[in-house]
């Protein structure tokens, strides 16, 4: 009797039984929510990265955009109003701010890279050892 039931267990290489399916199975749904997990956590680095360097685009170059929102450029209303009130038109961030602004930029986009790149290397080889 055990050497018939020994008989049916034993299986060619090629199938799998409802078990090994269902193991592969989840495997493959953990991989791939892993994944689309860490792929977002990479675009909100990128996301982080374009809106640093949106901040800091150079003062000189943002004073068109200030005159659109304004109504009127920083220059114009230096030669139009006293000071205190060109100031209003004038808001720059201090130099400081701008190069923190552009590192923490650079290190987001290079640790985006980094988590991108290693999510794929480690996705690419999960599927080869399932081969």
């Amino acid at each position: 009797m055990a050497e018939k039931y020994k008989k049916k267990k034993q299986k060619t290489d090629g199938e799998m039984d409802a078990r090994e399916l269902a193991d592969e199975a989840v495997k493959t749904y953990k991989t791939y929510k892993r994944f689309k997990y860490q792929i977002h956590i990479a675009l909100i680095f990128f996301i982080v990265f374009i809106y640093t360097q949106i901040q800091t685009i150079d003062p000189a170059e943002r004073d068109t955009a200030y005159s659109y929102r304004r109504g009127i450029s920083c220059k114009e209303a230096r030669q139009s109003y006293s000071i205190d009130e060109a100031s209003k038109y004038c808001e720059y961030p201090p130099e400081s701010e701008l190069i923190i602004k552009k590192v923490v930029g650079w290190i987001s986009l290079a640790i985006g890279i980094a988590f991108t790149i290693q999510r794929l290397r480690r996705y690419r080889k999960e599927n080869q050892s399932r081969k």
